[in-house]
């Protein structure tokens, strides 16, 4: 038994390792893509059974293509000495090459006719007989079918590879193309922001192959507007002053207290412009805000529009104090006196002010306050005074304090005051006074004091009218006043101007009326004297002989002028002949034109002035002597004569 078992290991150790009819499986693996005019590369594999005691040796197939549409033609294939086993070994690789003129598309490539042998030459049995693999050729086309601007197809040749297009006046249009390879693909496509005069726009087309690619170039001319002009300005309140021009700049507005804020907005004239400098709600400060619109036209001219909005400031400005008090010494306070000086005795150590706005809406702010006093006058308290509408008012109280031992004066007595150029007629007890003045705007006061130190205040003397008080405050060291007070009295020019006007004209009128009627007079006088023109020129050459021999007898010496006597009426007609008296020298003229009497021709006189049957009147001399008046030779004659010694007329 045992021998028997010996001898079928022995067996089993000599027979030979292999197996007839094994199996393997084979794989073409080829390019998916290629090129137009390029190689595709392929590859078989095997795939032989594990368990198979033979080796892959031999191996050969027939490879079969397209030859009308894009490879050369195809090839056999034989390989020995492989030696191969397992799975994933190469068994053949290979190239196709395409045709030069190859069309693009899909194209198989197919491995068939198989036969394959182990390292016994026995055949193996191959389980897919035919293998396939498609192979797609790619296009390398650039070139585009359609170039659209903003959805218009534009009007340029797409074979030049560039296109022009002027007069764009929008700021972004819109470029879409397409190629004549669906496949490519297009870059720089889309919406396209322009600046103003040439914009170059590429695109890039990128064939199928990828290897490819071609530019197009669109040069865009965009025309700018340079326009700066607003079509408008609205404001919120208030209006524009003066109404808005698109060429005027610069504008104002007035709006109440009450109008806090603003908006400002622009209407643009063109879509294009930009504007900057619009506010919405923008608090307004009291007074003067200024606000500037900007406008920039595409291209890039610029120009400003100026508003100013004045706000009425309604705030109260009154930055006076009502009062002011100290704890210490004496203050005459005046709210027109900013600076103040105290002495208060060395027992002083302290002072503290009391002060109050005369405004309800001012704030008061005191400065060392409650001060602790050094000896000396280097001690200042400030009071500051700050309206509602901002305005400050500044006090100042320079405090004194005396040694130790020192005292205060309390005397505001004046010893004297005198007004330069005027008597005054000042009283130690008297307070008030009247003065009339010429037309000054001011006097020059000199004040003396009784007591040294009193400080003087003079108010009101400037820009003086009639019935304005000149109040002179005297303060004594201690703080005690005394007012006096100077009523001025001025006259009023205008009325003594109105009543001189009237004056003038009234004499004036008078002295026209005097002179027509001693014209009228001296007509009728002439008229009636005609008549005895004759005998009385006789007369009158033996009144004048007479009168040249008794020229040293006449007792009354020459004849005086005549002169009108306001207590008559101003008439020298033959009427009225009484009203005639002894003329002043001041006034002797007058008689040269009344009745053609002129004393100074050694009074000679015309008689034809004068009727025959005119009865005498006596004239009153201003040294009331009794006389009388010739009527023939106007001689003035003692009252107590019977018979005129010059004519020798008897009365």
């Amino acid at each position: 038994m045992k021998k028997g078992f010996y001898l079928l290991i022995l067996l089993t150790m000599f027979m030979p390792f292999c197996v007839y009819g094994a199996s393997a499986d084979f794989s073409l693996d080829c390019s998916s893509t290629v090129k137009k005019g390029g190689t595709v590369s392929c590859t078989i594999k095997s795939d032989v059974t594990p368990d198979a005691d033979e080796v892959l040796k031999e191996f050969s197939a027939v490879v079969k293509v397209d030859e009308e549409k894009v490879f050369v033609s195809g090839t056999t294939i034989n390989e020995t000495d492989l030696d191969l086993t397992g799975t994933g070994k190469v068994v053949k690789s290979f190239d196709l090459a395409l045709k030069t003129n190859a069309l693009i598309g899909n194209a198989d490539i197919e491995v068939s006719q198989i036969e394959a042998k182990d390292n016994l030459n026995n055949s193996i049995i191959v389980s897919n007989t035919t293998l396939k693999s498609t192979v797609k050729v790619l296009n390398n086309d650039t070139t585009l079918k359609t170039l659209m601007i903003d959805g218009k197809q534009a009007s340029c040749n797409l074979a030049d590879n560039s296109c022009t297009i002027d007069s764009v006046k929008k700021e972004t249009i819109n470029v879409s193309a397409t190629t004549n390879d669906s496949n490519a693909t297009i870059s720089g496509v889309g919406n396209k922001k322009l600046v103003c005069g040439n914009n170059k726009i590429t695109l890039t087309i990128t064939a199928e192959d990828k290897s490819t690619k071609g530019t197009y170039t669109i040069n865009a001319n965009r025309v700018c507007q340079t326009d700066t002009a607003l079509k408008n300005i609205q404001i919120s309140s208030g209006s524009l002053n003066p109404t808005f021009a698109e060429n005027t700049k610069t504008y104002t507005v007035n709006v109440t207290k009450d109008v806090d804020k603003i908006t400002i907005s622009a209407t643009k004239k063109d879509d294009t412009q930009t504007v900057s400098g619009e506010v919405k709600d923008k608090a307004l400060n009291y007074g003067e805000n200024k606000f500037t619109i900007n406008v920039t036209s595409e291209s890039g001219a610029k120009t400003a529009y100026t508003i100013t909005v004045n706000r009425e400031d309604g705030r109260d400005t009154n930055n006076y104090l009502s009062n002011l008090e100290i704890s210490s010494g004496k203050l005459t306070f005046d709210k027109e006196t900013a600076e103040y000086k105290v002495k208060v005795l060395h027992e002083v150590e302290k002072i503290n002010v009391v002060a109050t706005a005369e405004s309800s809406l001012a704030k008061v702010e005191i400065t060392n306050n409650n001060l602790t006093l050094k000896d000396g006058d280097n001690n200042q308290i400030i009071i500051k005074v700050t309206s509602e509408q901002g305005t400050e008012k500044i006090y100042k109280i320079i405090v004194e304090r005396l040694k130790e031992g020192e005292t205060l004066g309390d005397n505001p007595n004046l010893l004297n005051l005198i007004v330069e150029g005027y008597d005054l007629g000042f009283s130690y007890d008297k307070s008030d006074y009247t003065l009339k003045i010429k037309d000054e705007d001011s006097l020059v006061i000199k004040a003396t004091v009784e007591e040294d130190g009193t400080e003087v205040r003079v108010k009101g003397n400037n820009n003086l009218k009639n019935g304005d008080v000149i109040t002179i405050t005297t303060i004594s060291l201690d703080g005690t006043t005394r007012d006096y007070r100077i009523v001025i009295e001025k006259s009023n020019n205008l009325i003594f101007i109105i009543i001189a006007s009237v004056v003038g004209v009234a004499a004036l009128v008078g002295i026209v009326v005097l002179l027509i009627k001693n014209k009228k007079d001296k007509d009728k006088i002439t008229t009636d004297n005609l008549k005895n023109q004759l005998r009385e020129e006789e007369i009158l050459k033996q009144a004048n002989l007479v009168h040249e021999e008794k020229k040293e007898e006449d007792p009354f010496g020459p004849t005086k002028p005549l002169s009108i006597n306001p207590n008559y009426e101003n008439s020298y007609s033959s009427q009225n002949i009484n009203n005639i008296q002894q003329e002043k020298p001041t006034i002797s003229n007058v008689s040269n034109n009344v009745g053609g009497i002129n004393p100074d021709l050694n009074n000679r006189f015309n008689f034809n002035t004068y009727k025959e049957e005119q009865e005498e009147r006596p004239v009153v001399l201003e040294d009331r002597d009794a006389t009388k008046v010739c009527s023939i030779c106007g001689h003035r004659v003692s009252a107590s004569l019977k018979t005129c010694p010059y004519c020798k007329r008897s009365f």
